[in-house]
């Protein structure tokens, strides 16, 4: 077993000395690979492409339903008289 001095608090406050932990290899090893997860979900960036492929999305929706709201009754009219004309 090694022992690793932590910076906790002390027994008593008039000691400044720290607390010694003592470890063995068993527990550091579930901790090293928490701390490996952690890096490697700060290096990923696989959702923030798919945040900004969902933006895009909903931009172009957005884009979509104003042209619609906006020249849907003019080319409803234009269907309707062409229809009418047709013999």
């Amino acid at each position: 077993m090694s022992q690793i001095q932590g910076r906790g608090r002390t027994t008593s406050r008039k000691s400044k000395l720290p607390y010694v932990f003592e470890v063995d290899g068993s527990s550091i090893r579930p901790l090293n690979n928490r701390v490996k997860l952690l890096e490697r979900l700060a290096r990923d960036d696989s959702g923030a492409t798919a945040v900004e492929y969902s933006l895009i999305l909903g931009g172009i929706a957005a884009a979509i339903i104003v042209i619609v709201y906006v020249f849907g009754d003019k080319v409803n009219n234009l269907y309707n008289n062409t229809q009418s004309r047709w013999p």
